[in-house]
């Protein structure tokens, strides 16, 4: 059985749909999210993020049913995996209506994503004495590749604070 904390007083909770918050309805595709009281808030999904139930149906079916090389053979099973992979890229261009599918890259997560960013985009673009910005709350992940890449190309790093609003302070870059 998951841990769960009893969620905010009743005062403090979204507005009601038919019954339902928002959220109610949205944790309804998270079997871990279901399972557990209705008020449990995850917020540990910096590198552990739960998936949804159809994205557990989904790998499962894949791996036991269609899992082999894309790109790389011309066997049956490689083929529908090839044509599955370009599907799946075909629905993410269109959802965040990118021009192209060679515009969409599959990483493993959001720290490959940046350190690839930091690495492609920063090895073309960024110059000595350069300046690039993040704030002074960002995980180590979105920290770390900008230091090492300010390193490797004599650039300065920047650290923007943020105030009690949560708002850019500006004031002091």
């Amino acid at each position: 059985k998951a841990d769960c904390k009893p969620g905010p007083p009743k005062s403090a909770r979204a507005p009601q749909v038919g019954g339902q918050t928002p959220g109610d309805v949205w944790k309804q595709d998270f079997e871990f999210l279901s399972r557990c009281h209705k008020d449990t808030v995850y917020l540990d999904s910096a590198a552990t993020t739960h998936k949804p139930t159809a994205v557990v149906n989904a790998l499962t079916r894949f791996y036991t049913q269609d899992y082999a090389t894309v790109h790389r053979a011309v066997y049956s099973l490689s083929l529908r995996a090839t044509d599955m992979h370009h599907a799946v890229r075909e629905k993410v261009r269109s959802y965040i209506n990118a021009a192209h599918n060679d515009e969409i890259i599959f990483t493993r997560g959001a720290t490959e994503s940046i350190n690839m960013v930091a690495s492609c985009f920063g090895r073309a673009f960024i110059h000595p004495e350069d300046e690039i910005v993040v704030t002074e709350i960002e995980h180590h992940s979105n920290l770390v590749p900008w230091q090492m890449l300010c390193k490797e190309r004599g650039a300065h790093l920047r650290i923007c604070r943020v105030t009690d609003k949560g708002e850019l302070d500006l004031a002091h870059l």
